[in-house]
């Protein structure tokens, strides 16, 4: 009988890794999408003829961003512009309307240069996230549409700012 015995020194090396991952250049510009719907909005009377009926349209959001990849990617929305003029029957120019439209996403008052924080998209499809929101608009009533001379008509722009946090 032979006995063989065999004596290994071995030696253990790590390798150790890291990465920076930019998930900016990964998506970028990652909304690739902002609808309102109806738009434009077409707004109605109320019946005692006293201003505008509250009215409201939905803002569809639509991503870049994988469904599956990446979760709980949050954003804000902030009003940059609410602005409404209004026009007198002797056209002498616009004039500015203060405060004559309040808007609310999702049954929250939202101001110019106040954000409203949305923990992640509502919908996800098998392919990227999307979200929908409801905002809402009240209006003055026009005995308190200030012109010159007797009214004629409004016009009016809102706008959103959408930032995504990643």
């Amino acid at each position: 009988m032979v006995k063989v015995e065999y004596a290994c020194a071995s030696e253990i090396e790590t390798l150790h890794l890291s990465t920076n991952i930019d998930i900016a250049k990964l998506f970028p510009g990652p909304i690739i999408g902002a609808v309102f719907s109806p738009n434009p909005l077409t707004l109605n009377i109320k019946s005692d003829g006293s201003g505008f009926e509250n009215a409201s349209s939905t803002l569809q959001l639509s991503t870049n961003i994988p469904s599956k990849v990446l979760t709980d990617i949050s954003y804000t929305i902030t009003l940059t512009e609410n602005r409404t003029q209004c026009f007198d029957m002797s056209n002498t120019g616009p004039v500015e309307q203060v405060d004559f439209v309040e808007t609310f996403l999702e049954d929250q008052s939202l101001k110019i240069g106040q954000s409203i924080h949305i923990p992640d998209f509502t919908n996800s499809s098998d392919t990227n996230k999307s979200s929908s929101h409801l905002l809402s608009f009240h209006f003055k009533g026009f005995d308190e549409v200030v012109t010159r001379h007797q009214p004629d008509y409004c016009s009016g722009k809102i706008s959103l700012d959408i930032g995504v946090d990643i």
